[in-house]
């Protein structure tokens, strides 16, 4: 039984807010996954390319990295609420070394919207116009979508920010490979024992989502391993 699966239907479908929720348990560093960081590091060295690299790299640095997770957080542009599906935000030894994620997730390629992403950048820099040290992450399924290339090219950011696109599922590295790294370094005793319901859980997440991305995202496909054999 996957109970992502079981959720999904009727009604009750899972819908993005449900998936970005999901997420944000699992960046948080102090929840009750008994990752601790270990997920949170592994999807900051994912961010991580050369013009990110300078603003992440104190906090992979560290032995333990604290997160503090805000979902659906509200802001305003020109009176409009504009709520931003998962915020990251990372304590530096002094205000200016602190960082700000915000991640915008797309699990349907259909839901591309080509002002959307500039938008909710716009909105955070109307809250805070100093912020120092942000970067933007567009998480996407891995598809040829013109629609989803239009919205991350429309963002344009300003100098000290970054946009980074991450995906969903990719044999170049995703988000789903880094929970199916975390099993497998588990299974090796590489890590620290995960509990057998968060081990089943995550698990299932990976399929729902694989299979989610699968139907809805053009041209993706279900990657990895067979994780019943993990």
């Amino acid at each position: 039984m996957n109970i992502f699966d079981v959720l999904n239907r009727g009604k009750s479908r899972l819908h993005e807010p449900s998936i970005s929720a999901l997420l944000g348990y699992l960046l948080d560093s102090h929840r009750d996954h008994g990752l601790g960081d270990s997920f949170l590091r592994a999807f900051l060295d994912l961010a991580c390319d050369e013009r990110s690299r300078p603003m992440l790299q104190p906090f992979l640095d560290r032995p333990f990295i604290d997160s503090d997770i805000s979902l659906e957080e509200p802001y305003q542009l020109d009176g409009a609420r504009k709520d931003i599906d998962v915020q990251v935000d990372l304590a530096g030894e002094t205000p200016d070394e602190s960082c700000r994620i915000i991640v915008e997730n797309k699990i349907k390629v259909g839901a591309a919207n080509p002002k959307q992403l500039s938008e909710y950048y716009l909105a955070v820099l109307e809250d805070d116009p100093s912020l120092k040290n942000l970067i933007i992450i567009f998480l996407t399924p891995d598809a040829s979508s013109p629609a989803l290339v239009s919205e991350f090219d429309s963002l344009e950011v300003q100098a000290g920010h970054v946009k980074n696109w991450l995906r969903w599922n990719s044999e170049d590295g995703s988000v789903l490979g880094i929970i199916q790294t975390i099993l497998e370094q588990e299974v090796r005793g590489e890590i620290t024992p995960i509990n057998e319901y968060m081990r089943h859980t995550l698990k299932a997440f990976v399929q729902h989502v694989n299979a989610t991305v699968a139907v809805r995202g053009s041209a993706s496909q279900r990657l990895g391993e067979d994780l019943g054999e993990v």
